[in-house]
């Protein structure tokens, strides 16, 4: 018989209730002994009324003892399912607040059935203020709801260390919770809305459920969530559905799909786990007072069904698709109370180990997250099939009757490992394609069902067997500039099966979306419409998962990504480059950035394809023209930009207004001209002229520029008006030379977008230039200029060659 290891990794799915807690001071010890059994979870509560215990008492002090568990937790590498309950006698609406809190790990006497407790502690009422406005008018979370605000303060100091949080406990038990079900949603609405402000990425559950008392109350709070018009844009005010399942393992099966099936007749689809389970122990020694084992069972069971129970109830959960399973709870603790006792810890008070601990740390060894996990039932035999789990099939059997039976278990490999609830391992091999097992009866005959509820101890098969096809979608280009692309996937296994495949795919951040389902095509076009419609600047994310006849589906990939590959959708920026006529540039050559360049076509129009979004250096430069200064630009969708260049022999200087100086560098500024950066046309500063409310003439001048003999001598620049000019505005341009003068009126209007001015210089030589911006009373108009230009426009001389060259003439001659 094999050896098995002294402990184990944790397992995700799998966690105790009261690890530690407020108020325990939990040693190093019981710390390991949650982790060696492969715990990776712990659950406790957080008492409002311990916490506040006068309005507004939210500081360091309060949480001091909160503080000292969560670290400790997080040092201990475990996961905290925080509870948030426990209504302060000073915030109550009804009971007495000298019956203190139900304890969630003080139990008088156990609550199956319909047995109930009625309490009137003021701590279980409903909250005063609870129907207040979660937030004020700026957002802020309103002090006067008081259940509000406990929970955002709460969630916020520890939004680092704790991603779940439980809306009170058992909301569906009188002992817990007195107020209405209305009331109730009301609570989750308003803890659900003030978690998600302090933390985004919280996970909110709503109260854990023991369904025995009201079995009404989840499609009752459902109803509500559902009339309450905030509750579609806030995810309906829950992510999670717990449950608190006690004594038949089935429940943790059957109750599960209850819920689920109740949430789908609504339109929802949440996820389910289960935050308390177990069965307390009789027949105990080693414990303070023993209590003995009746025959029918009384709602307690023997050590060894206690740890029966444990693999069967964490296996049938897992088939029912629960993300979380809680064994309730590490230790016994202060549950023998005024004589009233149950036994319900995987470790005594004592320290010492039951067999509960041993069966729970096996299960967290063997029973690993999987791709798929059946259920397959006779009126004889559970069996639940694990598929693709780290250790390859791992099958779960156990006796349904209270006879030794043999039965027969279907196999993949010649030889599987058996296991028992104890971790005790051995080799069994398969005849004729089943393993033969013998398999103990049940010993647990429940007294109120009349039925075998815990069957016989089971046994675990591990088949070492890679059955699973595998897959990946393949790679994509970067980006793309259309709105369309082919995805093609493939198998990347040897197996000899067939296989058919799922395609998910995400957008940015997004969630993952089902794309194709179950097909045997290995590819399909994306966009532009469907499965959605395609934006250019999205990046789009897909993955694939193979699966065969059999049932065995691959997991879906993870880290990183979670994906197999990647594409971008492109911007597009396009637009023309000129001269200072607004002629025409060919050949120019468009940069953005380092890796996107383009030439202008004949006409000047160019194109190019920029991802992702982001600020860029864009630029465009030809021969034979001067260069203009390049333009940072936030590129968030398709732009069009058009570019002058200037001419090479501009006469102008500072032309650009990028000297150090602005206009005061070879400009001379008058009135209320300045230096703009925030609104420019090429490189980083621009001219401005006049302002809001300005009365007068701004004016911007420079003399002795030459005109370059020759064609088309040229005076240009860009320019735009901000706000509305009013009637007596006028934008003049003066071009003297000597006592030669002439006088030119700019087009000017609201809000005109940059564009370009040219005036011919023909017949002046060496002149001076005057740009004058006159505004009357009430104008809101501001002028921007940039690049001005003096010089020749015509562009470079281009010379054709006509082929063929055909040779006239006798032969060797012309």
């Amino acid at each position: 018989m094999a050896a098995r290891p002294a402990a184990v990794g944790a397992n995700d799915t799998l966690g105790f209730v009261f690890v530690n807690g407020m108020g325990y001071n939990a040693s190093d010890g019981r710390y390991n002994q949650a982790t060696d059994a492969g715990a990776a979870w712990t659950r406790w509560p957080m008492y409002w009324s311990q916490i506040e215990t006068s309005p507004g008492s939210l500081g360091d002090a309060a949480y001091a003892s909160v503080d000292t568990v969560v670290d400790r937790d997080r040092a201990h590498g475990l996961q905290i399912n925080a509870i948030l309950l426990g209504t302060p006698s000073w915030s109550s609406s009804a009971g007495s607040a000298d019956i203190a809190m139900p304890q969630i790990g003080t139990r008088a006497v156990p609550l199956w059935y319909g047995l109930t407790m009625a309490q009137t502690s003021a701590a279980t009422s409903t909250p005063l203020n609870l129907y207040r406005p979660v937030f004020n008018s700026d957002g802020s979370i309103n002090q006067s709801n008081y259940w509000a605000r406990f929970v955002y303060t709460t969630v916020n100091r520890y939004k680092d260390r704790i991603k779940h949080w439980e809306m009170w406990n058992e909301g569906d038990l009188s002992l817990f919770w007195t107020g209405s079900n209305a009331d109730y949603k009301q609570l989750l609405k308003v803890g659900y809305l003030a978690a998600k402000r302090a933390d985004p990425t919280a996970t909110v559950l709503m109260s854990g459920l023991a369904y025995w008392e009201d079995p009404g109350f989840l499609p009752d709070v459902l109803n509500h969530i559902l009339a309450d018009g905030d509750a579609a844009a806030n995810n309906h005010f829950f992510d999670v559905v717990p449950w608190h399942f006690y004594v038949n393992p089935e429940h943790n099966y059957n109750y599960p799909a209850w819920a689920r099936s109740e949430m789908a007749a609504r339109g929802l689809s949440k996820a389910v786990w289960v935050n308390e389970t177990n069965v307390p122990a009789c027949g105990d020694s080693q414990v303070s007072q023993p209590i003995g084992c009746r025959m029918p069972r009384e709602w307690r069971g023997t050590q060894a069904e206690q740890a029966s129970f444990i693999i069967q109830a964490i296996a049938l959960a897992r088939a029912a698709g629960v993300e979380r399973i809680f064994g309730f709870q590490l230790v016994d603790d202060f549950l023998d109370v005024d004589g009233n006792v149950d036994w319900y810890g995987y470790v005594r008070n004592n320290g010492t180990r039951r067999p509960a601990w041993d069966a729970y740390k096996t299960a967290a060894e063997y029973l690993l997250p999987a791709t798929t996990v059946q259920r397959f039932t006779t009126d004889t035999m559970d069996r639940v099939v694990f598929q693709g789990t780290a250790a390859g099939k791992v099958t779960v059997v156990w006796n349904r009757t209270p006879i030794t039976r043999t039965e027969l278990v279907p196999a993949t490999t010649a030889e599987a490992t058996r296991v028992d609830k104890a971790g005790a391992t051995s080799t069994v091999s398969a005849s004729g394609g089943a393993y033969s097992l013998t398999l103990p009866g049940a010993t647990y005959l429940d007294w109120v069902s009349g039925g075998w509820d815990i069957g016989g101890d089971p046994y675990i098969l591990v088949e070492a067997v890679q059955s699973t096809p595998t897959s990946r979608v393949d790679s994509l280009p970067s980006y793309t500039t259309g709105r369309s692309f082919t995805v093609r996937w493939r198998r990347t296994d040897t197996l000899p099966v067939s296989a058919r495949f799922d395609i998910q795919y995400r957008v940015g951040d997004g969630s993952w979306t089902d794309w194709v389902a179950n097909v045997s095509s290995t590819e399909a076009t994306f966009g532009p419409a469907s499965p959605v419609g395609v934006q250019e600047g999205n990046t789009y994310y897909f993955r694939s998962r193979a699966r065969d006849n059999d049932g065995h589906v691959e997991p879906w990939p993870s880290g990183g990504c979670a994906c197999d590959a990647s594409i971008g959708v492109a911007y597009s920026l396009s637009g023309r480059v000129t001269n200072s006529r607004g002629s025409a540039v060919a050949g120019a050559q468009l940069q953005a950035g380092a890796a996107f360049t383009t030439l202008s076509g004949l006409n000047g129009d160019y194109q190019m394809s920029v991802y992702p979004g982001g600020v860029y250096a864009l630029s465009a430069q030809r021969d034979g023209y001067g260069a203009v200064p390049q333009r940072n630009i936030s590129i968030g969708s398709s732009l069009v930009y058009t570019w002058y260049v200037p001419p090479s022999a501009n006469s102008v200087q500072n032309w650009g207004f990028e000297g150090n100086g602005g206009v005061g560098e070879w400009w001379s500024p008058g009135g209320n001209t300045t230096t703009s950066t925030s609104y420019v046309h090429s490189g980083g500063k621009a001219a401005k002229l006049g302002d809001t409310g300005y009365v007068g003439d701004s004016t911007l001048a420079q003399g002795e520029l030459s005109v370059a003999s020759g064609a088309a001598p040229t005076l240009a620049f860009i320019y735009s008006v901000l706000g509305t000019p009013a009637a007596g505005d006028r934008f003049t341009v003066q071009i003297t030379e000597g006592s030669r003068s002439r006088t030119e009126t700019v087009p000017t209007g609201p809000s005109v977008p940059w564009r370009l001015f040219w005036t011919d210089l023909g017949g002046f030589g060496a002149v001076a230039l005057t740009l004058r911006f006159h505004q009357e009373g009430g104008s809101t108009a501001r002028l921007f200029v940039d690049e001005v230009s003096v010089g020749q426009a015509t562009s470079p001389a281009v010379y054709r060659t006509y082929l063929p060259i055909a040779a006239k003439g006798a032969p060797g001659g012309w």
